[in-house]
């Protein structure tokens, strides 16, 4: 897993550490990592290819019309975190579904929110542990 933020990188590899979920990503990707910041999708390509992942294997969780935007720049699935500080106004075509509990990534039900065929493994107890603890 990514982070892609705006926010510096140093300032959100620090944020993450002091709460113990630095651990569960493999990069942080931030505003001052690659030349353009979100909506446009370079953040998320730069994100993808440290990954090795595709396109078609990821999904941006964000809270904002900056994600949903990005994510579609990017040609990546998009959950909204309803409970997140922009996701009022988020555009809701581009959103591949929405929640409001972490736990919805690690359970059973997740793959479901995306359609009957996808078939995804992600996430794991420890990290919805960690995040519902917060």
């Amino acid at each position: 897993m990514a982070v892609v933020t705006n926010k510096p990188e140093k300032l959100s590899r620090q944020l993450l550490s002091q709460v113990n979920l630095d651990q569960f990503f493999e990069t942080v990707v931030g505003g001052d990592s690659v030349a353009k910041r979100k909506p446009d999708p370079a953040p998320l390509h730069h994100a993808l290819q440290f990954l090795g992942v595709d396109e078609d294997g990821a999904i941006l969780i964000g809270d904002s019309d900056l994600d949903a935007i990005a994510a579609d720049a990017a040609g990546v699935k998009f959950g909204l975190f309803l409970s997140g500080y922009g996701s009022a106004g988020c555009a809701r075509h581009q959103v591949s579904f929405e929640f409001d509990d972490f736990e919805i990534l690690v359970g059973e039900e997740f793959p479901h929110l995306l359609g009957e065929s996808e078939q995804l493994q992600i996430g794991s107890n420890s990290l919805s542990q960690r995040i519902t603890a917060l």
